[in-house]
């Protein structure tokens, strides 16, 4: 009778074991082929809670990547909040030593980059916004803005507000809030409406910058909005202080980037494409980049049987496609898409053979992208850096370190393996 206990422990303790390993592994996984819980269209509605502990248990906190020139170190460290997962916020460059993280419901963290320690928590903005796309922080003015979705009342628009902020014993406070601009509203709701909204913004010139999604239920993103000089949607939009709006570009998807590239005084953007046809541009005033007019993918539906004709609409006057204009060309597309995100010029000493290269994320594709852009404007070097994270935002801190946060609640500083001759 006590053999048969002990074999009964036995089996239980192994049933235990196997039991764990294999959800551990179903969650690996699944992480790594963004399929449920991580990619699929049910995780919007799991707890935030449940998504954190799903990365996190699946996650090293220090590991290493091969790339051309460098092995990088990559350290991890997880974002000390449940509402750090999803699909918004970013980060920014505060100082040499602090990095300012805005999650999507608007909480603010600082992350000192010289103690690796979070700060604690201001939830001043806390759910103040649907959803939070983008950050920019004018240092010299102390001026901090917010490109957000509002919703009103069964609408939603794009706002951008500005703040003054103060930045003292790692307390982040921001103040005397400004609406500057607000987008036209959509009065519509759709799986994945946040994603489509585009929503980033920099400081140029004395103007605000502000990249614009489709923002319409419409299959692959074949929308009207984006050939209209009616619509605020599918555009790259120039703001001044005052909030007057212009059309600076038009023809757009979906952007999901806009950064400067000041060794050529240039805006680049990134921009989703449908299947396939991601993009990255160099923006300049008054052109039109084509959406949904012409692009390098298809058609989600298309069913890749060779019956061409199904690949994209044919009758495209009435998405507002004049085909008798030039529509300016990409700069670069990656077919099948990577999911193009944030990205950002590399302009320190700190990784030499990256300098003057631009570095863009990936959502898909969860990686880095490493770019060189020659004299006369062509990419003409691209080098993948697997990192294993769907990239949100990206930035490089004073001392020439990558900094990335991901949508799994994590920042990763990307650093150089040191070795001892």
């Amino acid at each position: 009778m006590k053999i048969n206990k002990i074999i009964l422990l036995g089996f239980s303790i192994i049933f235990i074991f196997f039991s764990f390993y294999s959800a551990y592994a179903f969650i690996q996984l699944a992480k790594k082929n963004q399929t449920w819980p991580f990619g699929s269209g049910i995780s919007k509605y799991l707890p935030n809670y449940f998504k954190k502990v799903g990365h996190e248990i699946t996650q090293e906190n220090e590991s290493e990547i091969i790339t051309q020139y460098y092995t990088l170190k990559k350290d991890l460290y997880p974002i000390p909040s449940s509402n750090a997962t999803g699909i918004g916020g970013g980060i920014n460059i505060i100082d040499d030593s602090y990095i300012l993280n805005t999650l999507n419901n608007g909480e603010l963290i600082t992350f000192n980059l010289k103690t690796k320690s979070f700060s604690k928590i201001n939830k001043t903005l806390k759910d103040k916004y649907l959803s939070i796309r983008d950050i920019e922080l004018i240092e010299k003015d102390k001026k901090i803005l917010f490109l957000s979705l509002k919703q009103n009342n069964h609408c939603m628009s794009l706002v951008l507000d500005q703040f003054d902020y103060t930045f003292e014993k790692e307390n982040f406070e921001v103040n005397n809030h400004k609406n500057i601009w607000e987008s036209s509203n959509v009065c519509k709701t759709w799986d994945g409406f946040e994603g489509s909204s585009g929503g980033r913004v920099i400081s140029h010139d004395g103007y605000y910058f502000v990249s614009t999604g489709f923002f319409d239920k419409v299959p692959s993103g074949v929308s009207k909005n984006s050939q209209s000089i009616k619509s605020d949607f599918g555009k790259i939009l120039r703001i001044d202080p005052l909030g007057d709006s212009e059309i600076f570009s038009l023809g757009h998807r979906n952007p999901q980037g806009l950064f400067l590239f000041s060794d050529k005084n240039i805006i680049i953007a990134t921009e989703h494409g449908p299947s396939g046809g991601d993009e990255i541009n160099i923006i300049e005033k008054s052109n039109n980049y084509g959406w949904p007019c012409e692009t390098f993918g298809n058609l989600y539906s298309y069913d890749k049987k060779n019956d061409i004709k199904n690949m994209w609409p044919e009758n495209l006057k009435k998405f507002n496609c004049d085909l008798s204009i030039t529509f300016k060309k990409p700069l670069f597309t990656w077919t099948p898409s990577i999911a193009i995100s944030q990205g950002a010029e590399y302009n320190k000493n700190y990784f030499e053979k990256f300098k003057n290269n631009l570095i863009v994320g990936s959502l898909g594709g969860m990686s880095l992208f490493r770019l060189y852009l020659s004299e006369d404007y062509k990419i003409i070097n691209e080098e993948r850096i697997v990192i294993d994270e769907r990239v949100r935002d990206l930035a490089i801190s004073n001392d020439g370190k990558i900094i990335v946060y991901t949508d799994s609640g994590n920042l990763l500083e990307l650093s150089k393996v040191e070795y001892n001759n």
